[in-house]
């Protein structure tokens, strides 16, 4: 009886070790969700992740407002500068976003930047998630 009983606590252990383990997993991957209402000129900037991998990042995109086009671009995010090229995005699209030179972002944290089309005067919203490490 004392056997089964330090079976199941040693069972319920290693069970929550391991269910912080995964979780740590995804947290740390790097993808943060947006929920924005972008201006009507300009741009917005969402938080920041730190790039971590030699690959592209990814836009996936969930809504845009009135099925708008999205215009986005990662930036260094202690400098503002833009280290892909602005890349636009559909409406329920998952988007590629090349590096212009990925080795000179690898280590520092970006953001997302996002704007509409010139044209558009109106505050959009969006809705969707980006990684800097294609995620």
């Amino acid at each position: 009886m004392k056997k089964k009983k330090i079976l199941k606590m040693l069972f319920a252990v290693s069970s929550l070790v391991m269910i912080s383990f995964i979780t740590n997993i995804v947290i740390a991957r790097g993808i943060q969700e947006y929920h924005v209402i972008m201006p009507k000129l300009g741009c917005m900037t969402t938080g920041r992740i730190r790039k971590e991998k030699a690959e592209g990042a990814v836009n996936n995109n969930t809504s845009v407002g009135n099925n708008y086009d999205m215009y986005t671009a990662i930036r260094i995010a202690d400098t503002g500068q833009d280290v892909t090229p602005n890349t636009p995005v559909h409406p329920r699209t998952r988007v590629g976003i090349p590096y212009y030179r990925v080795d000179q972002v690898i280590g520092r944290d970006t953001t997302l930047a996002a704007s509409t089309a010139p044209f558009v005067i109106v505050h959009v919203e969006a809705h969707g998630s980006w990684s800097p490490d294609s995620n």
